[in-house]
C-alpha cells in the first residue's frame, strides 16, 4: 500500500498486489487487496478497460458484496471514459434497478444524462459543428 497511496509505484503496487491475491488464503485481505487494485486501475492510472474487467471479475466472484454500487458506478464511469455510451448507460441503468435507494443510484441517473447527452454530442459533431453549419 505504501507503493501505491505514498510512493506512486503504481505498476509495482499492482504486482505486489496480484502477488498477495494468488498467494494469500485469508478471504479478508484478499478482498481488501482486490479492491486496491481495482483503484489503481481506475483512479490512479486509468486504465479504463483493465479496471472494467476487474471489477465485473469481482462483481462475477461476489454478486451480493456490499460494494456492488460502487464497483458498477465505476465500470459505467470506466465505460463512459472510453466512449461506450451506450454500455455507460447500461450499467447506470443497473444500479438504479438493482440499488433504487443507494445514493449512487441518483449519481447514476444523472450519469445517464450526461451519457445520452454527450453522445448525442459525439453523433452530431458537437455543438460547434452545427453553428457552423448553419451559419
Amino acid at each position: 500500500m505504501t507503493q501505491s497511496w505514498y510512493l506512486q509505484q503504481y505498476g509495482e503496487a499492482l504486482r505486489k498486489f496480484r502477488l498477495f491475491v494468488e498467494k494469500s488464503d485469508e478471504h479478508a485481505l484478499v478482498w481488501e487487496a482486490q479492491k486496491q487494485i481495482g483503484e489503481i486501475l481506475f483512479s490512479k492510472t486509468e486504465q479504463y478497460a483493465a479496471a472494467i474487467q476487474h471489477y465485473q471479475g469481482l462483481l462475477k466472484d461476489q454478486p451480493e458484496t456490499t460494494d456492488a454500487p460502487e464497483f458498477l458506478f465505476r465500470i459505467g464511469r470506466a465505460e463512459f471514459f472510453l466512449w461506450k455510451f451506450k454500455d455507460s448507460i447500461r450499467t447506470y441503468h443497473e444500479i438504479e434497478r438493482r440499488f433504487p435507494r443507494h445514493p449512487l443510484a441518483q449519481r447514476a441517473a444523472l450519469e445517464i444524462g450526461n451519457a445520452l447527452y454527450t453522445q448525442g454530442e459525439s453523433a452530431s459533431g458537437g455543438r460547434a459543428n452545427n453553428a457552423n453549419k448553419k451559419g
